[in-house]
């Protein structure tokens, strides 16, 4: 839906220094490892955990914010 895009910078757990870079097929790469935001979230963790949750973007005034945020934004429009 265009809302995040290849090549953008999420942010685990709002920390600036774990960020996770979005590949054109939507899974997450960082530092070689590859994954969907669920797997890579729980790898980082070591523990399960709701991908939803865990990861964050920036926005155009540099303030992170929950990428189920926009989940549940798109759901509202549809």
């Amino acid at each position: 839906n265009g809302l995040l895009t290849p090549g953008q910078a999420l942010y685990f757990r709002k920390d600036r220094s774990l960020a996770a870079i979005i590949r054109p097929d939507g899974h997450l790469v960082m530092d070689g490892v590859e994954g969907s935001i669920h797997a890579l979230g729980t790898r980082l963790q070591n523990s399960a955990g709701n991908g939803w949750d865990l990861w964050f973007y920036e926005d155009k005034a540099g303030e992170l914010h929950s990428i189920d945020e926009l989940r549940q934004a798109l759901r509202k429009a549809v």
